[in-house]
């Protein structure tokens, strides 16, 4: 998992970055709230931001606020980690959906806690067997074959929004992918895909209330999602059995499909 540091304090950050990296985090740095939206564009798949309050050019809080305007970032888990822990201050971090907030000094202990409890707050990538067995009154070998079909259609969809991700200019959601998209969530509340599943209803995109100027960085936060969820199910396989190979179309010879195709 990959956490942003937005932290103005070479030593804060540092200490940050130590305490992430020893419990195996990836670690990207921004000195400020500016430099962190920036890279948020660059890094679709950071999972959860810590962030200081009193900053140069941009602060945490209007970073936050911010980062909640844009569809795909609304799921986004913020701890904010100040030494500004007046009453207001908590409050304003509150209404922005930032329930996790430490004062500085704060504990590696209590860092790792909070950072633990606020990646779970948008749920598992993909829910265990057993559970999904249990949920639905399956046999197993009902979920394996549900498994594979879920990956079959995981899949297409990494092979269509790889394409689209990478477009400069986007047209808008058309019904079609609206039905698709909204296939891929009910799918994803099947299989236990909650990450995917809060992400997807977060965008809003059956009701096409995703903005035209959001989509690219929606196709990119969902592709990025979609490879998660793909990651933990079980490989793809052609007609013949054959396993598909990773981030390519069902149709070796076929384009990758938009959504909804």
């Amino acid at each position: 998992m990959t956490i942003l540091i937005v932290e103005d304090n070479p030593v804060n950050a540092e200490m940050l970055r130590l305490a992430l990296e020893k419990d195996r985090y990836a670690v990207v740095h921004a000195g400020d709230g500016a430099e962190a939206l920036a890279t948020l564009e660059e890094h679709p798949e950071i999972d959860l931001v810590v962030t200081d309050v009193l900053m140069p050019n941009l602060g945490g809080l209007e970073m936050i606020e911010r980062v909640r305007q844009r569809p795909e970032w609304r799921t986004l888990p913020v701890v904010v980690a100040t030494s500004v822990a007046n009453h207001a201050t908590v409050r304003q971090a509150s209404s922005l959906h930032c329930k996790h907030f430490i004062v500085k000094p704060f504990t590696v202990q209590l860092l790792l806690q909070t950072v633990r409890e606020a990646i779970g707050q948008r749920g598992v990538v993909l829910q265990e067997k057993a559970r999904v067995v249990g949920r639905l009154g399956l046999e197993p070998e009902g979920y394996d074959q549900l498994a594979l079909a879920f990956a079959s259609f995981v899949h297409e969809r990494v092979a269509a929004l790889t394409s689209l991700s990478e477009r400069t200019e986007h047209e808008e959601v058309d019904p079609a992918q609206r039905r698709d998209l909204f296939a891929l969530e009910e799918s994803a509340a099947l299989l236990g895909a909650e990450r995917l599943g809060n992400l997807l209803a977060a965008l809003g995109w059956p009701n096409g209330t995703v903005p035209h100027d959001a989509l690219g960085g929606a196709y990119k936060a969902l592709l990025a999602e979609l490879r998660l969820v793909s990651a933990a199910l079980p490989p793809p396989r052609r007609a013949g059995g054959d396993p598909l190979a990773a981030d390519t179309p069902r149709d070796a010879d076929a384009a990758p499909a938009e959504p909804g195709a």
